[in-house]
């Protein structure tokens, strides 16, 4: 895609965001607005819908048609957009942010929607600011803290180690106001299963990885609803894409979120440390130094594409995250 058109799309995204966030103060008290005269990309097909107006009546589309055709009150916003690009928001389903004004990194670069995937209670008091229009930012769905087991993967991490734990737990999480339960690589089997258990008597979904304990077979058949980076599959890597574990993925309909991206990063770390990356600019310096003490090492990125490829083609469902928040995976640009 060339330069300018990414500059039109993400400009008008942005653009239509900021109408739906603002407060009154901000914006025009016009609640019919047009977009006039400019080229739509649906969700629906590959073709361009070019010099369309679309009508919005209190944040809906009500029309997509020729301006002419439209009868619009007296009070109608019209936006002039010749020559420019209007389309859906994007999402990024798996982000790690843990500053505010990163939120606005992610509008500038059209993605409206955004699914934090190591949540704290800052990032409910970000939803709900968000949502009540204090600050600016993507609509904002995350997980609880990161469940993991008496050895975490990361030090940090909220500790479960005894299925007599769990409930209180799980239930807390929830009260918090926490959408998803998040669960981690060294999670016990039954620790697991308790979650689980409990997650859908209260009914919040359960996401995250694969715990090496638990094994790919038992969580696609758990109900877990979504799978991160691939965990758990990396075992049929010596041999063809085990057509059992793809089958099993489809009938119980879990959710993949590839995050290609970091795997491909990761691999090339040593590259990225020296690359000139413009949007570098945007990161903080305590950030960036932490990144560069990282050295390249194999996160499976080949065999990720293929799976990824295998899964599509079988009628996987998969979603799209980056996990910005890891080394030059950059809030938005990512």
């Amino acid at each position: 895609m060339k330069t300018s058109l990414l500059r039109s799309l993400l400009f008008l995204s942005f653009f239509t965001y900021i109408f739906s966030c603002s407060s009154n103060r901000d914006i025009p008290k016009a609640q019919n607005i047009v977009f006039k005269n400019v080229n739509v990309i649906s969700m629906v097909d590959e073709h361009i819908l070019e010099n369309k107006s679309v009508y919005i009546v209190d944040r809906k589309i009500v029309s997509i048609d020729v301006f002419e055709n439209l009868i619009l009150p007296k009070k109608t916003l019209i936006i002039h957009a010749e020559d420019k690009f209007l389309l859906p928001g994007f999402s990024d389903m798996h982000v790690h942010t843990d500053r505010e004004e990163v939120l606005a990194l992610f509008l500038a670069n059209g993605v409206t929607t955004i699914r934090n995937m190591w949540g704290l209670p800052e990032h409910v008091e970000y939803r709900e600011a968000i949502s009540n229009k204090e600050i600016l930012g993507p609509n904002l769905y995350t997980t609880g803290p990161l469940i993991d087991g008496a050895i975490p993967a990361w030090y940090n991490s909220f500790i479960l180690d005894n299925p007599a734990d769990v409930e209180q737990a799980i239930k807390q999480m929830k009260t918090d106001g926490y959408d998803f339960i998040k669960v981690y690589d060294r999670l016990k089997s039954d620790v697991y299963q308790e979650i689980i258990r409990v997650a859908k008597e209260i009914n919040i979904p359960v996401v995250g990885h694969v715990p090496s304990l638990v094994g790919i077979d038992a969580v696609l058949e758990s109900g877990q609803q979504s799978i991160e980076h691939f965990t758990g599959y990396s075992q049929f890597m010596s041999e063809e894409i085990s057509s059992r574990v793809i089958d099993l993925t489809v009938k119980n309909r879990v959710w993949n979120c590839p995050t290609l991206i970091v795997k491909k990063n990761y691999e090339n770390l040593n590259e990225l440390h020296s690359s000139t990356i413009i949007e570098l600019k945007y990161v903080h310096s305590d950030i960036k130094n932490y990144w560069r003490g990282y050295s390249s090492f194999n996160l499976e990125f080949d065999y990720a594409q293929k799976l990824l490829k295998t899964l599509n083609e079988k009628g996987a469902n998969i979603v799209s995250g980056t996990d910005s928040g890891n080394p030059y995976v950059i809030a938005g640009f990512s």
